[in-house]
């Protein structure tokens, strides 16, 4: 059975700007693994690391996978500060650079808070300025840090966040080339969220579209290229040769579904979309599933979400502020959104299809939401609601 860092290795990091999102992200790929698990293996166990990654956004790693992301991230997001941002925030240069190198020594041997660390690198830099600084910014001075490896999150504090020198915390660490590191994390991507293109690859990381062409020209020998409905992709040699195993098998098409359901995740971009052409007209039983907001899934598909999204919806996944809401699987289409919150000793799960849904496709979503509401440890009360907010059907 899949684990924490089994799931989180297999999705290449799983999003976590909202820990419940990730605690659930894993805990329906992995039947088991609860959110006190997780909390387990980040804490405890340390099998599991939050740190800024792909896209700066945070995610969750597997701990003996951080110096191969360090390798990655130091190489591809060198520091930047723009004249603008150094206005903004009434600081030189200069002063960036003298935090960013007090930052390590302030928690060498030391588990501080955002507010502890802020203080205390800006006594070690001599610039005091800077506490307010670093004390907000969406971690923008403590990001670079990270990227070098010098920093990751540790315990929380109560409702304080921690940060910790990885190779203090996790007590193992062994440097990684760059170069094959990345070659790695393609590798890993293709299998995750082939077939790609190296445009999908950059959108997903946030890199430089030339140096995602480079990547793929360097692994050529690796690559297997097909054909997606007239646009060409590429899987590694195992991603392939998994796809022709259940293109073969009985479930035909239905690829999608099948991979956001199990351990195995996300399924990507391109590769939903031969996928749904096979599902449309499949004579077997819809699959169902409610994915959490920031979902590994839906986030692959955004490049290409045009396939899994038909219609004017796209505004209701992909909202202001990078925000990606909880969605409504069918067959691997997206379908609807949904929320919940918890309402006394019950968990209220709202569901909001895009279009009327069949009575079939109906119950296996409350089903859904009964596994989601055990997973929490609660009983569910499901409610449809319709996208013209009319008055909506209760079910518990």
């Amino acid at each position: 059975d899949a684990d924490a860092a089994a799931v989180a290795r297999r999705l290449n990091g799983v999003q976590a700007q909202v820990m419940s999102f990730a605690e659930l992200a894993i805990g329906l790929r992995a039947p088991g693994v609860t959110a006190a698990d997780v909390a387990a293996a980040l804490e405890h166990e340390r099998s599991l690391v939050k740190t800024w990654t792909v896209r700066g956004t945070l995610h969750l790693l597997p701990a003996e996978d951080l110096p191969l992301w360090a390798a990655v991230l130091q190489a591809t997001r060198p520091l930047r500060l723009p004249p603008a941002w150094l206005s903004y925030h009434g600081v030189s240069a200069d002063d960036v650079h003298a935090v960013l190198n007090a930052i390590p020594r302030a928690l060498d041997g030391r588990c501080l808070t955002r507010e502890a660390l802020a203080r205390e690198a800006a006594r070690i830099s001599g610039r005091p300025q800077l506490e307010a600084v670093l004390k907000g910014g969406w971690g923008s001075l403590l990001k670079p840090v990270a990227y070098r490896g010098l920093l990751c999150f540790g315990p929380n504090e109560g409702r304080n966040v921690t940060f910790v020198r990885p190779e203090q915390w996790l007590g193992r660490w062994e440097s990684v080339d760059p170069d094959q590191a990345l070659d790695e994390i393609l590798r890993r991507y293709l299998d995750a969220y082939g077939p790609a293109a190296p445009a999908d690859f950059a959108h997903w990381f946030g890199l430089r579209p030339p140096e995602a062409r480079r990547r793929f020209e360097r692994l050529a020998p690796e690559l297997v290229p097909v054909d997606v409905e007239g646009r060409r992709a590429w899987l590694t040699r195992a991603g392939a040769a998994s796809l022709a195993e259940v293109a073969a098998g009985p479930s035909g098409g239905n690829l999608t579904a099948d991979a956001a359901a199990g351990p195995s995740a996300a399924v990507g971009t391109a590769g939903a979309a031969g996928a749904l052409a096979g599902a449309a007209t499949a004579a077997a039983a819809e699959t169902v599933r409610l994915v959490p907001g920031f979902d590994q899934y839906v986030i692959g598909a955004l490049a290409h979400v045009e396939y899994l999204l038909p219609g004017p919806y796209k505004a209701r996944i992909s909202r202001p502020a990078g925000w990606i809401s909880p969605a409504l699987l069918v067959d691997g289409a997206i379908a609807g959104t949904w929320r919940h919150e918890r309402r006394g000793h019950r968990l209220l799960v709202a569901i909001v299809p895009f279009a009327p849904l069949p009575q079939t496709v109906r119950t296996a979503a409350e089903a859904e939401a009964e596994r989601i509401a055990a997973w929490l440890g609660t009983p569910a009360e499901v409610r449809w609601e319709s996208e013209a907010s009319a008055v909506p059907e209760v079910r518990s």
